[in-house]
């Protein structure tokens, strides 16, 4: 007669022979944790489990290596345990840097990852990246040189002449008027040309901005009518400009 030997957790060992009752013969000895009701076959993931009254199948997967969205690596090491919902037996790939490992439907998924990223859309504008995926088209992490610079398809181009000059700081009235001064044109002077404006609106306007602005910019409208009536070329005035800044 064959017995079928059981661990102290019901699960299936060997197989022996049961040994015959010297004292009452015909019958054989069942040794503790045995039974004459022979376990079913299973496959290679199963194994037959009693449970005291008949076998049942459970799965087997102890020594078997998954994984979940944290990337901590597990090992199953009991009998019936099973790999829980949202993991993978599959190794994540290698992680590099500016990536995120996302697991989608048991699937390794990369995706670009910038979060925390301070980027420039322009000399003046930046964000920091707050959420996974790439970067706003165009941007980049590099800050920019210098306010001047404008961002052409990812690159700082250095600014042109005429960018630098609506970027040059702003001259108080003071400067302005001894910087034209040293340079040959006394207030009288821009009176003059003032008074020659045509339009008289204009040249009201004129009047007033010479009479009470308390600063000027490069580009205000005052400074390009005394430049043109002057003769200064661009060049001229940004040396003028510069020039002032230092009075």
């Amino acid at each position: 007669m064959l017995v079928y030997n059981y661990a102290s957790t019901g699960e299936y060992i060997s197989t022996a022979e049961a040994l015959p009752d010297p004292l009452v013969p015909g019958n054989y000895i069942i040794p503790a944790n045995a039974t004459t009701i022979k376990p079913p076959a299973t496959a290679e993931d199963k194994r037959p489990v009693f449970t005291g009254k008949s076998w049942i199948v459970v799965t087997d997967l102890r020594g078997a290596v998954y994984w979940g969205a944290d990337l901590v690596q597990r090992v199953i090491t009991t009998l019936g345990e099973e790999i829980p919902e949202g993991h993978t037996t599959i190794k994540p790939p290698v992680q590099r840097e500016n990536e995120a490992i996302e697991l989608v439907n048991g699937e390794w998924v990369l995706r670009p990852d910038y979060r925390g990223t301070i980027y420039w859309t322009s000399s003046d504008e930046y964000a920091v990246m707050n959420e996974l995926g790439h970067l706003p088209e165009g941007a980049t992490t590099t800050a920019p040189p210098s306010p001047e610079y404008t961002l052409e398809n990812g690159q700082w181009v250095p600014p042109t002449a005429e960018r630098k000059r609506a970027f040059m700081p702003a001259l108080s009235a003071r400067q302005f008027r001894i910087a034209l001064l040293l340079n040959g044109t006394p207030a009288s002077a821009v009176e003059t040309i003032i008074s020659q404006i045509p339009d008289p609106t204009q040249r009201a306007v004129a009047e007033v901005e010479w009479e009470y602005a308390t600063s000027f910019t490069r580009g205000h409208e005052l400074v390009v009518t005394l430049s043109t009536a002057l003769g200064f070329t661009p060049e001229q005035v940004d040396e003028l400009w510069e020039g002032a800044l230092e009075l």
